[in-house]
């Protein structure tokens, strides 16, 4: 006849896995942790999920408290996608970054947070750095296109004063120019010619002289 093996139970093994003694301490040495951002554990519990920090609170006793899940939307939208980024606050009000992803088969999800301001802090200084370069070039440039409409502007004044005085020169007559002193500011080279001085010796000296 047929023989039938009946299994009976012998005993069983019961394995208790203390968060706060086997999950926290393996946290605290994961790579990524820094003083600026935390991986924080999350397990599922029915409609609620509980947080396993590695952070302490105010009495240096990790942070492990539980949450109703519907109080958390964005993780319910990236429960579903498997992983995702999302922004919150924290307790303090404090801006956040993070990526949640999923443990495949489990109850478990990870969030990866970082502070905001900390993460764009290195982008904030980059343009802090280009923003005061910009600048530093931008003044020069104005400094340098100022001085270069006045050197313009000055050869432009000495040419027509060339032109003058080349067209001066050529007249066979005195011509002069006297200030309200009465003293000669200009003379052209006849004029010096025919009273036997040079321009700078007539300059400045009064006609009446």
């Amino acid at each position: 006849g047929r023989i039938q093996h009946q299994q009976r139970l012998l005993g069983s093994i019961v394995i208790f896995v203390d968060p706060k003694r086997n999950l926290i301490p393996k946290l605290r040495h994961w790579s990524n942790h820094r003083a600026t951002g935390e991986t924080v554990l999350h397990q599922l519990e029915g409609d609620d999920f509980t947080i396993i920090s590695s952070s302490t609170d105010e009495s240096g006793k990790p942070i492990h408290y539980r949450q109703p899940l519907s109080s958390r939307p964005d993780f319910i939208k990236l429960l579903g996608q498997g992983s995702g980024i999302l922004k919150f606050n924290n307790r303090k009000g404090e801006a956040f970054i993070g990526f949640l992803n999923t443990i495949p088969d489990s109850r478990w999800f990870l969030v990866l947070m970082v502070k905001e301001d900390l993460l764009y802090a290195p982008y904030r200084k980059r343009f802090v750095l280009i923003l005061s370069l910009v600048s530093a070039i931008l003044f020069f440039f104005l400094l340098a296109l100022f001085f270069w409409s006045r050197f313009q502007g000055k050869k432009k004044e000495l040419e027509k004063k060339l032109e003058s005085q080349r067209y001066l020169d050529t007249m066979q007559t005195i011509m002069v120019a006297l200030g309200r002193d009465g003293c000669i500011t200009m003379i052209n080279r006849f004029g010096c010619n025919l009273l036997g001085y040079e321009e700078k010796e007539l300059l400045g000296r009064s006609w009446g002289d």
